[in-house]
């Protein structure tokens, strides 16, 4: 039923991943004065609300509210979960997908990434700016690798073809929900240890609208998105 994964999501999966992550992770516009906006100071923000939880600083620049701002966190940690289904193949329950989301809570405490000095770029009426993020992947599923190896020989042996395809609905989710289970605490051991890839510089726009608004890029924040965690 179960197996280990390549360390990288299908064509399909990624595709899926980047529907769901356009509208869960896209920032929110904020009215800014042009000498006083702060595109390397609102990426900063951005990325430690989505990430970190760390609202303050991004309910300043953008004006959110409380509740606005736990949202955008919420809806990227439930995203990332759908990350885990595919690659783990599995789909989780309700119950099953909140522990999943509690897990990458914790594990994106330890997300590591450096925001450096944005770049002006005006070109007549459009205005953009340039900011390198610098981002050092968790390797986490690389860390649990030999664990798992054992973990899943183990419970791979609990049950024959003939009696999982005899399983009723209930009796498999059960059986999914063990699994994911012993995923998580696997993950859940590694996370105060876990290591870092080489380090990976994203150039990431924050550009103005036609409302006189700025935004990040949603295919850069995406690219940040990516690479915080190696799949």
């Amino acid at each position: 039923m179960f197996s280990i994964k390549k360390k990288l999501l299908t064509a399909g999966a990624a595709a899926a991943l980047a529907v769901t992550l356009t509208g869960c992770h896209a920032v929110m516009y904020f009215q800014q004065e042009v000498m006083g906006f702060d595109a390397s100071g609102y990426v900063e923000a951005t990325l430690d609300c989505q990430y970190k939880a760390e609202f303050q600083e991004y309910k300043k620049l953008t004006k959110s509210t409380d509740e606005e701002a736990a949202n955008i966190y919420e809806e990227g940690m439930e995203a990332e979960s759908i990350s885990f289904e595919y690659f783990y193949n599995v789909t989780l329950n309700d119950d099953d997908r909140a522990k999943v989301i509690d897990m990458y809570k914790l594990l994106y405490t330890k997300a590591q990434y450096t925001v450096g000095e944005a770049v002006r770029n005006k070109s007549g009426s459009a205005d953009r700016y340039m900011v390198e993020v610098r981002v050092k992947p968790l390797q986490i599923f690389d860390n649990i690798q030999s664990d798992y190896e054992v973990f899943w020989e183990e419970f791979s042996g609990r049950y024959t073809e003939e009696e999982l395809l005899a399983m009723t609905n209930s009796e498999q989710e059960g059986y999914i929900s063990a699994y994911v289970g012993g995923v998580i605490n696997l993950i859940n051991r590694h996370i105060d240890t876990v290591t870092y890839g080489e380090e990976t510089a994203i150039q990431v726009r924050v550009e103005e609208t036609t409302n006189g608004f700025y935004e990040m890029n949603k295919q850069d924040f995406q690219a940040v998105d990516m690479a915080i965690i190696a799949y």
